[in-house]
């Protein structure tokens, strides 16, 4: 007793963890050796169309344990022994992945793996459905199986490592195309202590641009040296990119309150890692001072100003902090109690090709994020690059960054803009520098490639709501390399979409351009005035100075009531004797309040700065309900192009309920076009101080587009002006469109310059690509990697034919360069029809199209589009001379507004015919 009593107690016995376990057994030891059986497996089964299913024996004694494994297939299931030394690599040879990694019990054949691997990547992974109906299927054809779920269990495993064994075989092809004269082909293990994704070569640099090329060989593919002395308010980036947040793709708090799952990662990860963001939020942690708990109210007195950097006035940006809930990074948008991750940011391309993503786990929108995005980018990109963010709240983030600082030494070489369908939410000032198509630089992209990406994932919602974190991840990861690879064949529909997209508005630009009597250097000038006069600061700040006013006109009667009060409170005060008050003081205020009352007395007898202000206060009104409007429809304005039945619910549910506040936008409406007939008429009666102006009336017809070139945003006529002299840009309509359309056809130059540098870019890659694989095949000796490599060459070749195909009308010059293959270099004398014209997208739309044979017609009418190009001119770039005896037949519209527009001197338009300014054209 006495020795038991102090006997050291037994210490708790660590319980193993076996998900652990097995992810080591599977990630170090087992499917290493299965890929180069794999690679042995494509070649002799033609990609899985043959697969040899004699059992195959190993080299062990006889004496090792046999295992009895049960095959599972669409055919049926069958039972069979291997040898337990290496039961995977045999059971692979015959076509068959285990479902654990050292005894396993279950085997499913890999056709079948390989098709519901397919089908997860365009449709939900519901893997217990699948589990289910192979269940039934096969108990309906007298198989037996044994036991409650076993196929749903074992074949989510064997899945799973099917997926990963597929990533690492594409791995090791593309490692052997990269490096030819490495003959012998290896796996590569990853460090355990670094799991980012990393790229491991030894030239880090042109590893980094690598993995840019594969995200989007038009953004990446060529050169990226950007200027030296770069203006991003008037010089064009080299790479324009979109950023933006989700907050439907959460993930919930785990049932047992600690992340449990195996660390499964993707060997090329697109996910930002937890270091990477940790040291982003302290970056800019470290930055910004700590908030006080309290913050003094601003005084409203306080004058307006730009601040340092920035083109707007203060006041303008404080504006646009309130109406986006996005900048407000305090409003909780997901519930970290019941969430684990709240969702994503991610970093896209122009061309909707994901280049990284971010996962979120705090409540709001927080703008380390966007830092650790945009200091991944830099990291990967050449010292010289220059790249254009557009971004929902570009203009908060721009302050952001200039204020603090934050990243200093990469903001020369950022344009900042805000996304095209977003622009609504911001101040007018504001679209006039951050909006795109107002905003030298960014041409035709919209900056909408993100919400396009959350529509191709939506999907993953429900199966990603309930995973583990890094399952989570892993499936990120897998989609975006299958969203890559599928819009890869793409590119030149998109590029030649966009180009016809932008042709048609320039022409419509052009048109315009052609009616008016004004040189495209005095519409120039006045748009230089017009975002001076509108950016100024205000002589208080804006967030109540307007709105004061209108409250002062409003409320005149009682505020001068009030003072009365005052003023004979301060006499009874100044006859008490008592008074602490000193006498100079009280005689002090009471001839302050006595100017009050007489300026507002004056401000009763201006009519017309009352019904200014009343005209003002209305249209604010009225913007804000079509802004509040446009954000309640948000959702559905995204037009999902499959929506399911929940989905088309909900959105006729939302429509009918904002379609409740129509009849008060109406109302209002109205009065506002009331309101301004009744400044119309004072202005004709001689009422109004002189260089007034009436406001513009809005036509019902426009009211809820709220684009950015809507009479909705126009206050002229409802500010004051110091000028005698109405300026062309604020009171000549003719100038006003010519205002329009001359930014129409600049965005449209530029889109038109950047599209030909992607056809390059796309060419270069090409050929890139072509070169490596072939030098890749002569070195090799394995033969299973020479299979994929001509594999991939023949693909490759069938891909550049359709690239050049499609890219002809946009970029000679780049067609008839080399591209690769032999039967490609010397192009034909002529350019050829493009056999699979690309489907036509709703106007301003960015997302890939499908292609479709329509026939002859189609075909014929792509060529007349290219010869009425050429009888423009537009696709001149070259140099070449053009012949002209086929122009008279082709669309004579186009060329009567070529030659009136040649006197505007188009800049699209080779040798152009200037003209002096204010000269009529007619």
């Amino acid at each position: 007793m006495r020795m038991a009593s102090i006997r050291q107690p037994t210490p708790p016995q660590v319980r193993r963890d076996y998900r652990q376990a097995q992810w080591l057994r599977w990630t170090k030891d087992v499917i290493p050796q299965l890929v180069l059986i794999f690679l042995s497996v494509l070649r002799q089964s033609e990609d899985l169309r043959m697969i040899p299913r004699d059992p195959s024996s190993c080299n062990c004694p006889g004496t090792t344990r046999k295992l009895r494994i049960t095959l599972v297939s669409l055919q049926g299931i069958y039972t069979t022994s291997v040898c337990s030394c290496a039961p995977a690599e045999l059971l692979l040879r015959i076509g068959y992945l285990p479902s654990a990694p050292l005894r396993p019990s279950y085997a499913f054949d890999v056709e079948m793996l390989d098709l519901v691997r397919e089908l997860h990547l365009r449709s939900p992974p519901n893997k217990t459905a699948w589990s289910s109906t192979i269940e039934v299927f096969l108990s309906a054809r007298g198989y037996i199986i044994n036991g409650q779920d076993v196929i749903q269990r074992k074949f989510t495993t064997a899945l799973r490592w099917f997926t990963y064994l597929r990533i690492e075989t594409d791995l090791v092809i593309k490692r052997a195309a990269k490096n030819p004269v490495r003959r012998e082909v290896a796996f590569v293990e990853e460090p355990e202590e670094d799991l980012e994704g990393e790229w491991e070569d030894d030239d880090q640099a042109d590893d980094m641009l690598a993995y840019l090329r594969e995200c989007c060989a038009c953004c990446f593919g060529g050169d990226l040296t950007g200027e030296e002395d770069f203006d991003p308010h008037k010089d064009a980036p080299v790479v324009v990119v979109c950023l933006d947040a989700n907050f439907t793709q959460k993930r919930r708090n785990p049932v047992r309150g600690k992340l449990n799952d195996a660390p499964l990662t993707h060997p090329r990860s697109a996910s930002l890692s937890m270091a990477e963001l940790r040291a982003a939020e302290r970056y800019v942690e470290d930055a910004r001072p700590s908030r006080p708990t309290a913050a003094p109210k601003k005084s409203s007195s306080a004058p307006d100003k730009v601040e340092d950097g920035m083109k707007v006035p203060k006041s303008v940006l404080d504006g646009c902090l309130d109406s986006f809930t996005a900048a407000d990074e305090k409003r909780t948008k997901a519930s970290t109690k019941y969430f684990a991750d709240t969702g994503l940011m991610a970093l896209l391309c122009r061309h909707d090709r994901v280049l990284w993503v971010a996962n979120m786990k705090t409540a709001g929108e927080r703008q380390y994020y966007a830092i650790a995005l945009i200091l991944k980018l830099f990291k990967y990109l050449p010292k010289t690059t220059t790249v254009g963010i557009l971004y929902d709240i570009g203009c908060q983030l721009e302050r952001s960054c200039k204020k603090w600082p934050l990243i200093p030494e990469l903001l020369p070489q950022i344009a900042w803009g805000v996304s095209v369908f977003h622009a609504y939410g911001h101040q007018w000032p504001c679209q006039l520098i951050y909006h795109p198509r107002k905003r030298a630089g960014f041409g035709l992209s919209d900056g909408e490639g993100c919400e396009r990406f959350w529509s191709a994932i939506e999907f993953l919602i429900p199966t990603l709501r309930v995973s583990g974190y890094h399952q989570r991840i892993f499936t990120l990861d897998v989609q975006v390399s299958f969203l890559r690879k599928q819009s890869l064949a793409l590119l030149e529909h998109w590029i030649k979409r966009k180009f016809l997209k932008c042709w048609e508005k320039c022409l419509a630009a052009i048109e315009v351009l052609g009616d008016l009597t004004y040189s495209d250097e005095l519409l120039e000038e006045e748009w230089g005035h017009q975002v001076s006069s509108q950016t100024r600061p205000l002589a208080r700040a804006t967030g109540g100075l307007a709105k004061k006013a209108v409250k002062v006109i409003l409320t005149l009667t009682e505020f001068s009531s009030s003072l009365a009060k005052e003023i004979r409170a301060i006499d009874k005060k100044a006859a008490r004797t008592q008074s602490g008050d000193t006498l100079e003081d009280l005689l002090d205020a009471r001839t302050h309040l006595e100017s009050d009352q007489k300026n507002l007395a004056a401000l009763a007898k201006d009519k017309h700065l009352e019904l200014r202000m009343k005209t003002l206060a209305v249209k604010e009104r009225l913007r804000a309900k079509l802004q509040s409007r446009k954000f309640e429809l948000e959702r559905v304005d995204r037009a999902y192009s499959h929506a399911s039945a929940n989905e088309s619910q909900l959105q006729t549910h939302v429509k009918r309920q904002v379609s409740r506040h129509s009849g008060s936008i109406t109302t209002t409406l109205k009065k506002y076009n009331d309101l301004c007939g009744e400044i119309e008429v004072m202005l004709r009666q001689g009422k109004a101080p002189p260089g007034m102006i009436a406001p513009q009336r809005i036509p019902p017809e426009n009211l809820y587009s709220l684009d950015v070139d809507s009479v909705i945003w126009d206050d002229s006529g409802l500010h004051e002006t110091d000028e005698v002299t109405v300026p062309g840009w604020m009171g000549n309509d003719e100038i006003r469109r010519g205002i329009v359309a001359w930014l129409e056809v600049q965005r449209c130059n530029e889109e038109l310059t950047r599209l030909r540098r992607e056809c390059l870019n796309l060419q270069v890659f090409a050929l890139r690509e072509w070169e490596g694989l072939a030098a890749a095949y002569e070195f090799c000796d394995n033969n299973d990697i020479k299979y994929q490599l001509l594999t991939m060459q023949k693909n490759l070749s069938s891909l550049i034919a359709t690239w050049r195909e499609n890219i002809r009308i946009v970029s000679r010059d780049t067609w008839l360069k080399s591209w690769g293959p032999e039967n490609e270099t010397t192009p034909p004398t002529g350019p050829p029809l493009a056999a699979h014209p690309p489907e036509r997208t709703p106007e301003g739309s960015d997302s890939e199209g499908t292609s479709s044979d329509e026939g002859g017609s189609e075909l014929e009418a792509d060529d007349r589009v290219l010869q009425a190009l050429e009888s423009m001119n537009l696709l001149g770039e070259e140099g070449e001379d053009e012949e002209e005896g086929e122009e008279e037949e082709v669309w004579e519209g186009a060329r009567c507004r070529r030659e009136r527009y040649l006197m505007l001197g188009n800049p699209m338009v080779r040798a152009p015919v200037r003209r002096a300014s204010g000269n009529s054209v007619r």
